[in-house]
């Protein structure tokens, strides 16, 4: 390449500089820059927050159970859990929903092993006072919540502090 062609490439590559450096803010780097929050974040006036999901639960009215859906900052079976285990909002309260899971109860540990869900809770599950029924209930409310919540779910195995659940929980 000879000088007087250098020079002109030279006075080429400099002459995109400024045009480079004035475009450079409106179209910007990708990747370091984002036109719309991303998802798990919504704008507010206080600033960011989570973006609410929705889980289902099961509780009771009178001795039926009953589909409700809750907001929760995570979804799936784990925060399904959490929130039936939370028990009754005071509105539903008023609107004549219970729960036969005592208070108290936490979720220990929650994993799924092929198409079997496995939850163990807290031995303060057993503070039920007896019955059949309220084991039926409890049992029952744990697992249409957990087949509720996971559409690969088959069967569900409940276990009290490790121990399986036909054992621990007694009429």
């Amino acid at each position: 390449m000879d000088v007087s062609m250098r020079m002109r490439v030279t006075k080429f590559l400099l002459a995109c500089i400024p045009i480079a450096i004035a475009l450079f803010p409106i179209l910007g780097c990708e990747g370091t820059s984002r036109t719309t929050p991303p998802e798990s974040l919504v704008s507010s006036p206080s600033g960011p927050k989570s973006v609410e999901k929705k889980v289902k639960i099961f509780l009771l009215r009178g001795e039926e159970m009953t589909p409700v859906e809750r907001a929760s900052k995570q979804s799936g079976v784990e925060a399904a859990l959490e929130e039936l285990l939370s028990g009754p909002r005071a509105s539903e309260e008023k609107a004549g929903i219970t729960t036969s899971i005592p208070a108290g109860t936490k979720l220990l540990s929650y994993r799924l092993e092929d198409d079997t869900a496995k939850a163990d809770f807290s031995r303060e599950i057993l503070s039920y006072g007896g019955g059949s029924a309220i084991v039926q209930a409890i049992t029952g409310q744990i697992e249409k919540t957990i087949l509720a919540n996971d559409e690969n779910v088959r069967k569900v195995e409940i276990f009290v502090g490790g121990e399986p659940a036909e054992e621990a929980l007694q009429p």
